[in-house]
């Protein structure tokens, strides 16, 4: 989304592409990430399985490293995604007392700012979460690659909880998802 500042709009990149977690992208931290392949390894310490033992890897394909790169410039145990940050790249900076994360609470805050701005500007788009994100993706990597495809993609052992992702409100979804490709063309041309 043009309307997201600097910091929130990688991050819904990161996310999306990734097939993440709101958390998994809001506590992303640059010593958690494997950038010696093709396909970057982020591996979160903490994340929404955890307690079960189980480990968790997110591909990051190349065509959002790019995006990322810029905020692994940074001490390896701190955040990825300060708000501060936004500033750097020619945003807005924070006011107030702020994190030197976004936690996901202010991350879909910064997503609902964007499409308040985009309303004020004229172009309508519909209201999302940043779950929603992880949704489409799931959508797109099911209808594109295949269910199994998702399954993995999103980490998860048991093939009916992709099941949930992928078949609540599928058409919904295949819409955003196709106005989010049309954003996203625009954003990586």
């Amino acid at each position: 989304l043009p309307w997201l500042g600097p910091v929130p709009r990688c991050m819904v990149l990161v996310q999306f592409f990734g097939g993440m977690r709101p958390g998994e992208v809001c506590r992303m931290q640059p010593g958690e990430i494997d950038t010696g392949g093709e396909v970057w390894l982020y591996r979160p310490t903490e994340h929404k399985t955890d307690a079960s033992g189980a480990k968790l890897v997110k591909a990051i394909p190349p065509i959002v490293q790019p995006f990322l790169a810029v905020f692994l410039d940074r001490e390896p145990d701190l955040y990825c995604f300060d708000p501060h940050d936004n500033r750097r790249f020619g945003g807005h900076a924070p006011t107030g007392r702020s994190a030197h994360h976004y936690s996901p609470g202010a991350y879909r805050k910064a997503i609902r700012h964007a499409i308040q701005t985009a309303a004020r500007h004229g172009v309508g788009l519909r209201h999302f979460a940043p779950y929603d994100l992880r949704h489409a993706a799931a959508t797109l990597v099911s209808n594109r690659i295949g269910r199994e495809a998702a399954q993995h993609w999103l980490g998860h052992e048991d093939m009916a909880t992709t099941e949930i992702y992928v078949s609540r409100e599928v058409d919904e979804l295949q819409r955003i998802a196709g106005q989010l490709s049309a954003v996203w063309s625009e954003l990586l041309a």
